[in-house]
This record gives structure tokens, C-alpha cells and sequence, in this order.
């Protein structure tokens, strides 16, 4: 019935996937603050995870443009301006 429709079984999001919707969703509802550093330890902790889900959950926030890496590869949670917000918006 399921090949009829097009429709294939449910999986499972991965960890990283969890992990990513997660900090994903906290950025956006402000819950972690605009330049509030993003630590690996600290989520791994958070969500009883490895740091590996974690790191590729922010590597993949910084391609989102959620996210920015300083000159020590430290994570940060994107200033948006005005003109971004508005850009977003439009």
C-alpha cells in the first residue's frame, strides 16, 4: 500500500539531527542570547551526548548563518542588525 502512495517508512532523526533542531530552535525563540558562546562540552553535557553530534549540529548552524567561528574556532551565536532583520522579513 505504502509504494502506491509514494510513501516510505518513518526513520529516526539522528542525534545530530536532534541536536541541531534543538539549539536551532532555542536561537531562534531567544532562549540563547545573540552572542552568547556556544560551547561543545557544555551541550554534549546538556543533552547527554558525545561532543561529535555537537560539533556537526554548530558546523552546520554556522552554514545556516545562525552561528560564527572566531579566530579561535570558538562558537557564537549571530548579532543580527536591523537590516538583517528586516532582510529575514522581507
Amino acid at each position: 500500500m505504502s509504494e502506491q502512495y509514494g510513501l516510505g517508512r518513518v526513520t529516526r532523526r539522528s542525534v545530530e539531527d536532534e541536536v541541531y533542531a534543538r539549539i536551532r530552535a532555542a536561537i531562534l525563540t531567544g532562549d540563547i542570547p545573540a552572542g552568547e558562546r556556544l560551547v561543545h562540552e557544555d551541550l554534549a553535557g546538556r543533552f547527554g551526548t558525545s561532543r561529535i553530534p555537537v560539533r556537526d549540529a554548530l558546523k552546520r548552524l554556522v552554514f545556516d548563518g545562525l552561528v560564527e567561528t572566531d579566530e579561535r574556532r570558538a562558537y557564537r551565536v549571530v548579532r543580527f542588525g536591523r537590516e538583517d532583520i528586516e532582510e529575514i522579513y522581507s
